[in-house]
């Protein structure tokens, strides 16, 4: 019965990955113009696998390597949002990783695109904050038999996000150095368990040579004329198991939501979020309820989200954490955490902004599944 799933789990993964790696490079290639500078760089990570649970056990004997190769597009005006948040690198990086404990853990390659923010007003140095999300191959995940002491991964493909804060130094005209440190995170989001999750705390070093000297864009900037106010609907769906062995259901979630918007690129939101858990529902159903007297209420929560935007010309990067105000069941605690993107298609009736979405949801650093769906945003 398992087995008939594993089909499933990897197109979910696939096409997760494969839309957040489509909507954080949309923006580079947003405009027509050619000004903007291509940007190759080369970095080394360097750090140890954390144990960031009580249930994490895994003996962690070596440090972690991570070696990385990126392109980037540096954004340098040719759009007036460029300037409003400082003209950011947007691109995508390739990895390979050698993790704490090979014969356990393994090596593994990633792709992630990502977007790199200046925090000052000088684009050339400073410190900069780097985001990103994409797909993961990890050699050796969980198997009962030839690898069981892996519990943190339970499969092949993952999820792996990026966050990571450093100091960019201009070494000439067309040269930059970073040393920075931060978090990579590995998750198949509960496609397969066990799925406790990896967590890298490293330093990272970084070289950079644009192709050409970096010059703003002579673009005036526009002025805002953007309601203040939003009400939203999203549909979307996440998956995952119940434990090692068991098959894989739907989570199906409605969303109402309040956006306020409190500058020109950036938003806060409310939501009441109602999801119906099917895993959770098939664990009642056979384990605990026996099949009597079980509801599709016993199987649902209902949560109050509180959120932030910022967009990044046709994409809206998003953080969120909910307070659970009905979970009878009652697995992870009260409080959860999202972390996604917003893409947005076109705008209906003058009034209606549609967009697609996806996020990863966690209870602290335990992933519970990634989220695909649809919005309408009215205003």
């Amino acid at each position: 019965m398992t087995s008939s799933y594993k089909p499933y789990k990897s197109r979910h993964m696939i096409l997760m990955c494969l839309f957040l790696m489509y909507a954080i490079l949309m923006p580079s290639t947003s405009t027509g113009q050619t000004s903007d500078i291509w940007t190759p760089e080369a970095g080394l990570y360097l750090g140890r696998v954390v144990r960031h649970n009580q249930g994490f056990n895994i003996p962690i004997s070596e440090p972690t390597f991570i070696f990385e190769a990126s392109l980037y597009q540096w954004k340098t005006g040719t759009e007036d949002w460029h300037h409003r948040i400082l003209y950011p690198q947007i691109g995508i990086s390739a990895q390979y990783i050698h993790l704490g404990d090979q014969d356990i853990l393994g090596r593994g390659l990633s792709l992630i695109p990502n977007i790199t923010f200046n925090t000052g007003r000088s684009p050339y140095g400073g410190l900069t904050v780097r985001l990103g999300m994409g797909l993961a191959y990890l050699t050796r995940p969980f198997d009962i038999i030839d690898n069981p002491e892996n519990i943190a991964i339970g499969s092949h493909l993952n999820n792996a996000t990026h966050i990571y804060l450093a100091y960019r130094y201009q070494i000439s005209q067309r040269s930059f150095m970073s040393l920075g440190a931060g978090l990579t995170h590995f998750s198949n989001g509960k496609f397969k368990s066990p799925n406790k999750g990896i967590n890298i705390f490293a330093g990272q070093f970084t070289y950079q040579h644009t192709l050409r000297t970096f010059k703003k864009a002579e673009v005036p900037t526009t002025t805002i004329n953007k309601p203040r106010h939003y009400a939203i609907y999203k549909f979307s769906m996440g998956a995952h198991d119940r434990g090692p062995g068991t098959p894989v259901h739907p989570v199906y979630l409605h969303n109402i939501s309040y956006a306020y918007r409190i500058s020109s690129d950036s938003y806060l939101w409310l939501g009441l979020t109602y999801a119906f858990d099917r895993a959770e529902y098939h664990n009642m159903l056979f384990i605990e309820y026996n099949g009597s007297d079980l509801r599709r209420l016993d199987a649902a929560d209902l949560s109050l989200s509180l959120g932030y935007e910022l967009k990044v010309g046709s994409v809206g990067l998003m953080a969120q954490t909910g307070y659970y105000l009905y979970d009878p069941a009652f697995n992870n605690g009260p409080y959860y955490f999202k972390l996604g993107f917003n893409y947005y298609l076109f705008n209906a009736f003058d009034h209606i902004d549609t967009f697609l979405f996806t996020n990863i949801k966690s209870h602290l650093a335990i992933a519970d599944y990634f989220e695909l769906g649809v919005g309408m945003r009215l205003f």
